[in-house]
C-alpha cells in the first residue's frame, strides 16, 4: 500500500513539473474543459460528400459551392453507432 502511495505522489509531482515547464499545457487543459462543459447545442451538424477523387469527406463545415452533400445531425445524448446484432432485441 505504501508503494502505491509513493507512485501516486511521484505521478502527481511529474505532472506538476510538466505543467510548470510547459505553460501552454495548463491553457490547453482549461480550453478543453471549457469546450467539454460549454459545448453549445445538444445537436452537432456534419456534412458528408465525395471530393473530385471520389474519396468520402466528413466535416463540420459545408463543402465548396456546387458540391452535392448529405447533412448528418448527431445528438450529444444519443449513441451514433447502431447496436451490435447480439444486443438487438428480436
Amino acid at each position: 500500500m505504501k508503494t502505491l502511495t509513493y507512485l501516486l505522489l511521484l505521478a502527481l509531482l511529474a505532472l506538476g513539473l510538466y505543467a510548470w515547464f510547459n505553460p501552454g499545457f495548463l491553457r490547453q487543459v482549461e480550453e478543453t474543459g471549457r469546450e467539454l462543459s460549454n459545448s453549445g447545442t445538444a445537436t452537432q451538424r456534419y456534412y458528408k460528400w465525395q471530393d473530385a477523387a471520389g474519396e468520402w469527406q466528413l466535416s463540420d463545415r459545408p463543402p465548396p459551392a456546387g458540391v452535392a452533400y448529405e447533412t448528418i445531425e448527431v445528438h450529444r445524448d444519443q449513441n451514433v453507432l447502431p447496436l451490435p446484432p447480439q444486443l438487438q432485441k428480436p
